[in-house]
């Protein structure tokens, strides 16, 4: 079960990161910019875009990521799929709220969606598997990014306005972002296809959980290597 829930969350994590478009850092470049020269309806405006755009995306990703797990993988549990394919539009909401704190030069509470996500789960997936198997743990992620996102909805107080024109955010925008997502997906597919290819080159979930464990740890001594 570790092995096919490791398979899940690498395959559901490279749809999210085509479906986040480049826009966190996009948002990060050039929200700084438009703060000062902006006013409280252009703001609205501009979240309400992103949010628009973000999720309708997410939906696109989250139904490419069941459609294809479903038929490459028809051995894994389709509740499980279904659970980690709402986690991946969830977590479209969450992305463009979080980044435009970060954006706005408050990183600490950026940060914060960050340490609750990864509470949660050291909870929530081992309470899930206990209750319901591997699709118990696929609804535990759904749970934090649930209660992740309610964190974010309570940080924004001048609200968006998802009725706006969408050439309210210009072009120019929209080709830096995308210039960051070909990245994005380049550095993705480094990092998240590894459980995919173990997988199809025949070898067990044993052989998949094993990869995935010490990809994580590999990870974890990177990411710890750039903190310091």
């Amino acid at each position: 079960d570790f092995g096919r829930l490791s398979l899940l969350i690498s395959l559901s994590t490279l749809f999210f990161i085509v479906g986040d478009l480049g826009l966190p850092q996009a948002l990060c470049r050039q929200l700084p910019e438009l703060l000062p020269v902006s006013t409280l309806d252009l703001r609205r405006a501009w979240l309400g875009v992103l949010l628009r755009v973000r999720v309708g995306v997410s939906l696109l990703a989250a139904g490419a990521f069941f459609g294809l797990t479903a038929c490459f993988f028809p051995d894994l549990p389709r509740p499980a799929i279904g659970a980690l394919a709402l986690a991946i539009v969830v977590g479209g909401v969450v992305d463009p709220l979080v980044t435009w704190l970060l954006g706005r030069n408050e990183a600490d509470r950026w940060g914060w969606s960050f340490l609750l996500r990864r509470a949660q789960y050291l909870v929530l997936l081992p309470l899930g598997y206990r209750w319901g198997g591997l699709n118990g743990a696929a609804l535990g992620v759904v749970a934090a990014e649930a209660l992740v996102l309610a964190y974010a909805l309570r940080q924004h107080t001048e609200g968006w306005n998802l009725r706006a024109s969408a050439a309210t955010v210009p072009r120019a925008f929209w080709t830096l972002a995308l210039s960051f997502l070909a990245g994005n997906v380049l550095a993705g597919a480094y990092r998240y296809s590894g459980e995919t290819l173990v997988r199809w080159s025949g070898c067990d979930y044993h052989e998949v959980g094993f990869f995935g464990a010490a990809m994580n740890v590999f990870a974890a001594a990177e990411a710890g290597a750039v903190q310091l």
